[in-house]
């Protein structure tokens, strides 16, 4: 039996499924013609307990960053199994299958299935055409399914739980709304929306890829995705548009700002509060030389600024661009912040989510009924102000920092303790769950994140929880770094700018040298010490790096002895060292590797030891006396500066030099 499309009416449900159907492809984004049929099986965890839910399914593509409706009728059918096994047939106004026509969308009946939170439910949906030549829309990539993309539910949803009335948050946007560049270059994403609102704020996903304000400035540009919303409508639309538009260099400021306006207006018409984002940078790609900005930058920093006043018809503004933008070189982003210069990269995502979810959370629920008469005034409060809308009645319900914020991490922390207390042979879910006073699904899904994240792992042959190699990670940065690379951080930054080579801070560890602080060389031929590697059949990689000579000059004669135990000929090495100790530097003319030249000095701690070594890298190509002369004059400048900094006065310390 099949239906046409079911034209429902307004409903209050919530979402509580994840890792949807989302319209990330630009181009592509239907199947070839030659595909009459399609079924695609998607994982979703539950952010809630739920007895039912309903599937939500459209028949819509993104065209080039716009919303269109699909090419063709499409017939599909569904069904849901459950953990335990049990699968669930959905029905749709008690039909098997639904038509959907192009530009439709359709909700099942509620289907049973009584899942916990964390649990994970798996959707299986076919599409039909009729006949060779039609297509079919698709949505995210499915790692290991026989097709790459596929078709799935564009939302689970349920009935409010009771006592749940939690904000319900609702995102607008681009490629980086969508998630794109969060774990990698897949197109099944993670991103900033999901990472700031779960395990615990309800949120719509309404990004597609590509898309602009110019292409989204009225109802009928965004008829699709407000269609959504017909069954489950948003406490607040958050909209993070701006830099598909503004990469473009010709884009004009006024212009931008009349499609950003226009934009906020229409979302505004649903009677539903906007809060805005402001626009990330967009330059070439970070890990190559000359990241510069790229498209109309000054249009950019105009919008931001404009932006930042909170203007009509905005709620408020989210300081997205403060996030990733490196605040010493305006235009570009922060280190890691992203990958290729347009998209955020997974370190992008989390500082975002960072700052989103503080927001979220030092807002009063009351800010945002679901229809609001008028604009209200900003809502940056903090836990002991008041809103600064006269007009606002206080809520009887719990703001959300009330909810979760320490609580989590209290959660997170307690959970991580006792398994650092259980040692190498682990503790169980159950265990960690009593000791943490946790719901098992609550414990399992901090669990997941923290696993996601390196930090526990489990053993294999008993599913006990341990540490995770992220904790030995950030254990040994934290010993190298022991805050010496942000003590030092200004005098490398003054010495990268005056000499425009690749400067680095590296110090001394388990025999090698490790390099905790990298700024290379904005020219075209640099040095990047991050990628080199030591010559494989050289015993003593330290004594051919200018770095590695100051540090075993400044070794005590115990240390030098272990580190210099293979040393082929340690005479020669010890009248090397000696001339380094007198000279009070040292230099790498190509020894460690053909065509890469170093100049390094020494870095004093208050006791007069060697604690580090600052050393300049440059091409071979770029030298002369004149060139090697500045850069050793520079070099051993700031290697004092830094040494009286430590508190290095000038008096050496007994052992070493």
């Amino acid at each position: 039996m099949i239906t046409p499309t079911v034209q429902t009416g307004t409903l209050t449900l919530r979402p509580v499924g994840t890792e949807l159907h989302l319209p990330v492809r630009v181009a592509h984004n239907v199947t070839d013609g030659t595909v009459l049929s399609l079924r695609t099986r998607m994982s979703h965890p539950m952010l809630r307990a739920a007895d039912s839910i309903r599937l939500v399914y459209a028949n819509w593509i993104n065209d080039g960053g716009r919303e269109e409706p699909g090419t063709n009728p499409i017939a599909v059918s569904a069904a849901v199994r459950t953990s335990d096994g049990h699968d669930r047939a959905a029905t749709f106004d008690g039909a098997d299958r639904v038509l959907l026509e192009p530009g439709g969308q359709v909700i099942s009946d509620p289907l049973t299935v009584h899942a916990e939170e964390g649990e994970t439910i798996t959707s299986s949906t076919l599409v039909e055409v009729r006949r060779a030549g039609e297509r079919i829309p698709l949505g995210s990539q499915l790692p290991g399914d026989l097709e790459s993309y596929g078709f799935g539910p564009r939302l689970i949803l349920s009935d409010p739980a009771s006592g749940d009335d939690r904000l319900l948050v609702a995102l607008i946007g681009d490629s980086n709304a969508v998630g794109f560049g969060d774990d990698g270059a897949g197109t099944l994403h993670h991103g900033w929306i999901r990472r700031a609102c779960e395990p615990d704020i309800p949120h719509i996903n309404l990004g597609i890829s590509g898309a602009t304000a110019r292409a989204s400035r009225n109802a009928a540009d965004l008829r699709h995705r407000f269609a959504l919303l017909r069954w489950a409508r948003p406490d607040v639309v958050i909209s993070a548009l701006g830099s598909n538009d503004l990469a473009d260099p010709t884009a004009d400021v006024d212009a931008v700002r009349r499609a950003l306006t226009a934009h906020w207006a229409a979302v505004r018409a649903l009677e539903v509060p906007v809060v805005a984002c402001t626009v990330p940078p967009v330059t070439a790609r970070p890990s190559a030389p000359g990241d510069a900005p790229r498209g109309a930058e000054a249009a950019r920093v105009a919008i931001n600024r404009w932006m930042r006043t909170n203007p009509d018809p905005l709620l408020d503004v989210i300081d997205l661009a403060a996030a990733v933008e490196d605040p010493d070189r305006p235009g570009r982003w922060r280190p890691g912040a992203s990958d290729d210069g347009i998209h955020l990269s997974t370190h992008g995502h989390i500082a975002v989510a960072g700052v989103v979810r503080s927001f979220l959370e030092r807002i009063p629920d009351s800010h945002y009924p679901s229809a609001r008469p008028q604009k209200a005034g900003r809502m940056r409060t903090t836990d002991n102000e008041t809103p600064d809308s006269p007009t606002s009645e206080p809520s009887s319900r719990p703001t959300l920092g009330q909810r979760s914020p320490i609580q989590t991490i209290d959660r997170t922390v307690d959970l991580i303790t006792a398994i650092a207390a259980a040692g190498p042979a682990g503790v169980s879910l159950k265990e960690l769950v009593e000791q943490a006073g946790l719901h098992a699904s609550t414990g399992r899904t901090l669990l997941s994140a923290l696993a996601i994240h390196g930090l526990v792992g489990q053993i294999d042959s008993n599913r006990r929880y341990v540490l995770g190699p992220r904790f030995f990670e950030l254990n040994r940065t934290y010993q190298l770094q022991n805050d010496l690379s942000a003590v030092a951080a200004p005098v490398l930054r003054r010495l990268w700018e005056q000499t425009d080579e690749t400067v680095h801070l590296s110090t001394l560890q388990h025999g090698r040298r490790v390099d905790i602080s990298v700024l290379v060389s904005r020219q075209l031929l640099n040095i990047n010490p991050s990628n080199m590697r030591a010559i494989a059949d050289q015993a003593d990689p330290l004594a051919h790096t200018a770095a590695g000579k100051v540090l075993l000059a400044g070794a005590s004669p115990a240390e030098l002895v272990n580190l210099t135990a293979h040393t082929a000929n340690r005479a020669q090495l010890d009248a090397e060292l000696a001339v380094v100790r007198s000279a009070g530097y040292a230099t790498n003319f190509e020894e460690e590797t053909p065509g890469v030249c170093g100049i390094a000095a020494p870095v004093r701690d208050h006791t007069g030891r060697v604690t580090a070594a600052i050393c300049v890298g440059y091409p071979a190509a770029r030298r002369s006396d004149a060139h090697d002369g500045a850069l050793l004059d520079a070099v051993v400048e700031s290697a004092a500066e830094l040494s009286a900094v430590l508190g290095y006065t000038g008096d050496l310390a007994e052992e070493g030099a």
